[in-house]
């Protein structure tokens, strides 16, 4: 199913049908894990300043219920997933005629990571305040 490799002894380069690309050595654990439990990643950042993405992600394709397995295999593995996304993009082309055509791609899904060295008390407030109403929640069940 998933014909791509990751070659660590080699500068973190993905390889794949099209060729090599670099990925970021922040996120290469959650792009092992997320390969070698069956994902087809297609994309990746560690995020921040100078980075595609503001924060650590990795977008792979599947669907709704491939998105909700992903995110529990990284739970299982300690990544602190801050929110997944499925996301559907339309794009906009001219055909022949110059006539816009508008079509959506294919849905594809995406983790986005809570950066461990950018951690921030806002996040953690937030995060504490969570925990507390699970718990709560279930002492009242």
């Amino acid at each position: 199913m998933n014909n791509k490799s990751i070659n660590i002894e080699r500068d973190f380069v993905f390889n794949t049908p099209s060729g090599e690309m670099p990925i970021d050595k922040g996120i290469l654990p959650a792009v092992e894990i997320l390969n070698e439990n069956g994902f087809e990643t297609f994309e990746s950042c560690v995020g921040g300043e100078g980075h595609a993405y503001f924060e650590p992600t990795v977008r792979f394709l599947g669907t709704e219920f491939d998105l909700i397995r992903a995110w529990e295999v990284c739970a299982a593995y300690g990544l602190n997933v801050v929110r997944v996304n499925r996301v559907y993009r339309k794009v906009s082309n001219l055909d022949k005629n110059n006539k816009l055509i508008e079509a959506w791609e294919q849905p594809f899904n995406e983790i986005i990571f809570h950066s461990i060295k950018n951690e921030c008390p806002m996040c953690e407030s937030y995060r504490t305040q969570i925990e507390k109403l699970v718990r709560d929640a279930n002492t009242h069940q």
